[in-house]
This record gives structure tokens, C-alpha cells and sequence, in this order.
């Protein structure tokens, strides 16, 4: 939702000639950017640059010797800081630039991007980098976003590939920030893949990916990450791994899940050449860095130190391919067992088509032909796929010539605005289909319209943990209900968890805002949540320093027993919470 990819701070007595022409470099690119063209110094000047700042997805400071001293600067970049923005920094002079800021502001640009410019011709690569990296974030988030769709849908196949996309673009965009004096901390990267592909061997072995292409894909990336994986983990002059304990976990688990999806793509695929993946060789893969994190553990170890090095041991060998002596346990709670005997296999087929008879009956006494066909091919694809697992391959196979028939009919009928689509609604429900306005979420995200740029974090960041969010500005369309209130009601109800972002304490009086947070808490009072349930304030890290400071007793009696988490420490502290 920000109005702008990027924002440019710079001091315009030797930083403006950079950052037009940067500017100039990034628009011609496709990059929208808002850049510091000078403002009063006072209170409408702050104003002005907080909102500014506010509405972009990228800050970039041009650090020169002017910027330095300016206290403009300091201001514009704290801001940043305070509001998570991610920093993309451009030194155009030696000087030490973290000396001036606070240790907060010091810690999260240790986080970001820093080139170094070195002349105007410089500027064109890293004009060039910078909207890459941009356009390639901003895909990501659509991904993240497709990705939930898909899942809502169980539509496994795209989802597979959707997840393929992200993990590519993640790889190729680490790459990219060669030039960087700073790159992307590779253990975050490398939790994200696990996360990911932890996700994606769930679709192979669970629900199976029916398209051979989808396969190809996904044995392709596997490939690509298991490369990546060993560029960046093994030293090409020993040919062992770095002596990091934690990569060296994350890649034992990396290696995991790659062996237990390729080795399920290559069944699926039926390829001849399936002994390619065997669980030895891949537990062979994961020895050098079983070795290296041995090597650590020592007996006179003490204290913290000890304590996760155990832990990382302890990690590590749940994902030894050497010591597991099966492959992991499938979720099968929603899935049915193969049925052995011809009558039992019949009497499920019955059972499962019961409740939608019933419907069926209903739609014929109304003469709502068109929601009838919709709803009866719904049915019929859904028993194809009952039929598949439970065994019942005769009716599997008259199941494939009804759809034909059906879909042909279907196709012939004209559009009826009449039919709203309830019937439908109906049918998939009865068949247990989830439906987009019955999803629950694992979290609701409550904003005013002041914060809608760390409200968008939240919500992106949730996504890329495989979660579902509920954030207006996105989810409402997605319910297609035209009462706002009886929206945000119903989303309250069927969350999990409640986050509030906050960047002043004035924006709790919000009538939306305080609304959404009494409602969830009476809920929690009240015992309608689970106690599982969290509700968590995400502040910026200056009202984080008031509320602290004083106690909590800025806040309300019954709020101040709620998590409060730094806007600037959320991928940290959030995902504790969330689970």
C-alpha cells in the first residue's frame, strides 16, 4: 500500500546531484521514487518528512560528508528505523556513518544494503541492482499472496510452483547482492528455504503433484537449491563446510527435505533414472556437516554456550538421513484410508454423497438448472477424487465420463445473474470444501490508517511464514460482503491471534482500532479464545521506550498484560507468538 518503491535523503549541499541522478536511473527503471527536495526545518518540516517516509517501501540515505552532521538526516534515517523500513545505504564518503546514530538505529542498519559510490559511472549498476532487488521483493510479497490463495483453493499443483518461484527468486536475488558490501544474512535465508520446503514436501507426499511438468519444476529447484546450498556453505579451497554451527543445522535440514521431495518427484514421474536419489548418497551430503558440528561439542563447554550447541546437535540428528529410519509421518487426519473390500468401498462412495443428494433435491424443486449443473459437476470431480484413494476404480472411471458430459453442458448454458451462486456455496460446503468467508485466520492485523506502511509489513511478513492474515486493505475484497462492520466482526471472530501496530499511543482512541481491541479482548475474557490465543502490541521503538519507560501506564488497565514487540525487532519476537 506505500505510494512510493523509494524514498532519497540526502544533504543537498553534496548529496542532491547524486540523488537526482539516481533518481533519474530508478524512475527510467520503473521504480517509483519520492525524493528529499528540502523542507522548512520545524515541526511542519518533520510532519511533512515522516509522511513521506511513511508512504515508501525503501529508504536510501546518500551518506556523504554533509549528511553526517546533518541533524535532518539523523532525523529522516531514525525514522526509518522506527518504522522498519528496509535501508538501502549509498557511501559516498569514508567517514565512520554508525558513529552518530544510536545503537538502535546502528542495529538495523547492520541489517541492510550498503554500496559504495565511486563516481557518476558507478551509479548506473547500482541504479541497476537497486530496482532489481525492489521488483524482486515485490514479487516475493505477490507470491506469498498467491501462495495462501492456493492453499484456500487446495490447489497443491500451483502452489507447488508457487513456492518453486519464491525459493528461485530468493536464490537469485542473494546472488545479485554480490556487489554489496553487505549481504543478506544467509541463516535467514536459509530458514525461510527450510520453511518452504518443509511446505512443499507436504504437497508431494500428501496430495501428490499430477502434472509432470509441475515435477520437473520442482526437481529443478530442489537442484538449484542443493547448489546454492553447497556454494555458500562449502570452502572451495578445503572442500569442507564453514565452521558454523548454525548453517551448518540448517543445511543437514535443507538436504532433508531436498532428498524426500526429489525422491518423491522422481517416483511420481516414474523416470528410470530414480536411483539418482537414494537416501545414502544424501546422507552421505549431510556428514561433513554432521562432522562439523561434533567438532564443537566439547565437555568443558559451559552454560549458554553449551546449551545451544545441544541444541543444535539435537536438531541436526532429527534430520539425519543416516539415523532416520523411515520417511516422515504424513498428516492423514483428513485423508481417507484405502478401503480393501468391494461393499465397504461402496458404502463409503454412499456415505460421501448423502448430504449432497439432499442438496440436489432442493435445486431440482426450485428449477435452478444453472446452479444445479455447476453444483453436480462440483460433486462429480470431488467423488473422482474420493474414489481414487478409497479404490473404487469402476465408479473413479464413470465419475471422468459424467464430467465430460456435464462440462459440455455447462459450457452451453447461458450467464444468469439470478443464480447468486448460493447454491454452490451450498453444495461446497456440504462436501467439505472450505469456503473464503468460513476461512478462520491465523491472525488479525488492526491499523490506523497512519500505520497502513507497518501494517503492510506485518501482513507480508505473516505471509512468508505460511500463515493466514486477516488485514483489511487486502482480505475484505477476497469476502465479498459490502458490510465493512459485519466483516471485520466476523474476521475477529474466526482469528487466532490479534496484533495492533502503533505509532502513537493517541491512535488507541481510534474508533476502529479500540473497537477491534475490546472485541478480541472480551473474547479472550470471556473464554471464546483459545489459550493459545495471543493478543500483541507491535509499536515503533520510540513509543516501544515510552511505554516502558512509564510502566505501561500509558495503557489501559486491561491491556497491560499484552506482549509489546520493537516495530524494529518483529521477524525476531513476532513468530513466537504466532504459532
Amino acid at each position: 500500500m506505500a505510494r512510493y518503491d523509494v524514498y532519497i535523503s540526502c544533504a543537498h549541499k553534496d548529496g542532491m546531484e547524486i540523488a537526482e541522478k539516481l533518481a533519474e536511473l530508478l524512475k527510467n527503471d520503473g521504480i517509483s521514487v519520492n525524493i528529499d527536495v528540502g523542507f522548512d526545518i520545524g515541526n511542519d518540516w518533520m510532519q511533512t518528512a515522516e509522511s513521506k517516509i511513511a508512504e515508501c517501501n525503501c529508504f536510501i540515505p546518500i551518506v556523504t560528508e554533509a549528511y553526517i552532521t546533518s541533524e535532518s538526516g539523523k532525523t529522516e534515517l531514525e525514522f526509518a528505523c522506527n518504522r522498519s523500513k528496509r535501508i538501502i545505504r549509498i557511501e559516498a564518503c569514508d567517514a565512520n556513518y554508525n558513529i552518530r546514530m544510536n545503537s538502535r538505529s546502528q542495529a538495523i542498519i547492520g541489517r541492510n544494503r550498503i554500496f559504495r559510490y565511486d563516481g557518476q559511472e558507478s551509479l548506473p549498476r547500482i541504479a541497476g541492482i537497486i530496482s532489481r532487488m525492489i521488483k524482486s521483493s515485490a514479487d516475493v510479497d505477490t507470491q506469498y499472496e498467491k501462495l495462501n490463495e492456493y492453499e484456500k483453493s487446495k490447489d497443491y499443483n500451483n502452489a507447488a510452483l508457487t513456492i518453486c518461484q519464491i525459493i528461485g527468486i530468493r536464490i537469485d536475488n542473494y546472488d545479485l547482492e554480490k556487489d554489496s558490501r553487505q549481504k543478506l544474512e544467509l541463516t535467514s535465508l536459509f530458514i525461510e528455504i527450510k520453511r518452504l520446503l518443509d511446505r512443499l514436501s507436504r504437497y508431494c507426499s500428501e496430495y501428490g503433484i499430477d502434472s509432470a511438468d509441475a515435477l520437473n519444476i520442482i526437481i529443478d529447484v530442489i537442484n538449484k537449491t542443493e547448489k546454492f546450498l553447497s556454494d555458500n556453505t562449502i570452502s572451495k579451497t578445503s572442500g569442507k563446510p564453514f565452521k558454523n554451527p548454525s548453517l551448518c543445522t540448517y543445511a543437514i535440514t535443507i538436504l532433508y527435505y531436498a532428498y524426500i521431495i526429489k525422491s518423491e518427484c522422481l517416483k511420481q514421474t516414474q523416470q528410470a533414472n530414480a536411483d539418482i536419489c537414494t537416501k545414502e548418497d544424501y546422507a552421505e551430503k549431510q556428514e561433513p556437516y554432521f562432522e562439523v558440528i561434533r567438532s564443537y561439542e566439547k565437555p568443558e563447554e559451559e552454560g549458554n554456550k553449551r546449551s545451544f550447541l545441544s541444541s543444535q546437535i539435537r536438531i541436526a540428528e532429527r534430520y539425519s538421513l543416516s539415523l532416520a529410519s523411515e520417511a516422515p509421518v504424513k498428516d492423514e487426519r483428513n485423508k481417507p484410508e484405502r478401503i480393501s473390500t468391494e461393499d465397504d468401498v461402496l458404502l463409503a462412495v454412499a456415505r460421501f454423497m448423502r448430504d449432497g443428494n439432499r442438496l440436489f433435491d432442493t435445486l431440482q424443486e426450485k428449477k435452478l438448472e444453472g446452479s444445479f449443473m455447476q453444483c453436480l459437476l462440483i460433486s462429480y470431480e470431488r467423488l473422482k477424487d474420493y474414489c481414487g484413494i478409497v479404490g473404487a476404480t469402476n465408479i473413479e472411471k464413470e465419475c471422468e465420463r459424467r464430467i465430460r458430459e456435464i462440462d459440455e453442458i455447462v459450457k452451453k448454458q447461458p450467464s444468469k445473474e439470478t443464480e447468486d451462486g448460493k447454491a454452490e456455496q451450498g453444495i461446497k460446503s456440504l462436501l467439505g470444501i472450505p469456503q473464503k468467508d468460513s476461512k478462520y485466520y491465523d491472525v488479525f492485523i488492526s491499523f490506523k490508517s497512519e500505520d497502513i506502511d507497518m501494517a503492510e509489513t506485518i501482513y507480508n511478513y505473516c505471509n512468508s511464514l505460511l500463515k493466514q492474515p486477516f488485514w483489511s486493505k487486502r482480505s475484505l475484497p477476497e469476502l465479498s460482503k459490502s458490510e465493512y462492520e459485519d466483516a471485520i466482526y466476523n474476521a475477529l471472530d474466526k482469528s487466532k491471534h490479534f496484533v495492533v501496530v502503533l505509532s502513537k499511543l493517541e491512535y488507541l482512541n481510534s474508533n476502529w482500532v479500540r473497537e477491534e481491541m475490546e472485541t478480541f479482548h472480551s473474547d479472550k475474557l470471556e473464554g471464546r479464545k483459545g489459550k493459545e490465543s495471543n493478543f500483541i502490541f507491535v509499536v515503533t521503538d520510540d513509543l516501544y521506550e515510552t511505554i516502558t519507560k512509564c510502566k505501561k501506564t500509558c495503557l489501559e488497565t486491561r491491556f497491560r498484560k499484552y506482549q509489546i514487540i520493537k516495530m524494529s525487532e518483529y521477524e525476531n519476537d513476532l513468530i513466537q507468538y504466532l504459532n
